[in-house]
């Protein structure tokens, strides 16, 4: 039997990172973060193999059902090291055999940017919109849904 092998780490300490979760750090001659980064897709398809900057942070499936209810499912990464300034998001496209664009990676249209993280925030909520395009939040603690995403989600009530 194999045991996963833990790393202690102080209590809001991220693992193989010098700094606090949410406390800014310089590391080398860039600003740095270490944060829970959760993953919340607004497409009406599976999506997969999320990056940021070129690190993986999840996988953003609809499961069988459409989502129509607010964060019914999301993906996490605990303790991840952020450069601060303009984000590069990428993730491929899943769904039914045949369906358009199955399989494509999508390289978000526009450029979020993550220049400071409020006192006590250790959360990083990546949100991703079907229009691909993406939206970055921090959080003290819940997770909500983002207004635009709210939206899309009673759009998508309304027409079915």
């Amino acid at each position: 039997m194999l045991l996963p092998v833990l790393q202690a780490c102080k209590p809001g300490q991220a693992p193989n990172n010098p700094g606090n979760l949410g406390i800014p750090f310089k590391q080398g001659d860039k600003m740095k973060v270490a944060l829970d980064v959760i993953l919340v897709s607004y497409y009406t398809r599976a999506i997969f193999d999320v990056f940021m900057n070129g690190a993986w942070i999840g996988d953003g499936g609809v499961g069988k059902k459409l989502r129509s209810t607010p964060l019914s499912s999301y993906g996490i990464n605990a303790g991840m090291t952020i450069s601060l300034g303009h984000q590069t998001i990428t993730w491929r496209l899943d769904g039914p055999e045949g369906m358009a664009r199955n399989g494509e990676t999508v390289q978000c249209e526009n450029t979020p940017r993550l220049d400071s993280v409020p006192p006590g925030h250790q959360i990083l909520i990546v949100y991703i919109y079907p229009d691909d395009t993406a939206e970055l939040a921090t959080s003290d603690g819940p997770v909500r849904d983002s207004t635009r995403g709210l939206s899309i989600l009673e759009e998508r009530n309304r027409e079915h």
